[in-house]
């Protein structure tokens, strides 16, 4: 067994079996979300002030293509 970059320990026979079982597991997942849930509210409270209407199909923008991407 041995840890990868996200931390998570990885348990096969091949490297091959690594990658495939590692793909779909939920710790692999989580950190990329919790990255893209921070960055909008960030970005977010910058154009507000400036132009509502904006920020708002900018949200929902990002919020949608970071889910789509990530899964």
């Amino acid at each position: 067994c041995r840890k990868n970059k996200q931390g998570n320990i990885l348990c096969s026979q091949s490297k091959n079996d690594e990658i495939t079982f590692f793909v779909p597991t939920p710790p692999t997942v989580t950190p990329p979300v919790i990255t893209a849930s921070e960055t909008p509210p960030t970005a977010t409270a910058t154009p507000s002030t400036a132009t509502p209407p904006s920020t708002t199909s900018t949200t929902t923008t990002t919020k949608s293509m970071g889910v789509h991407s990530y899964s």
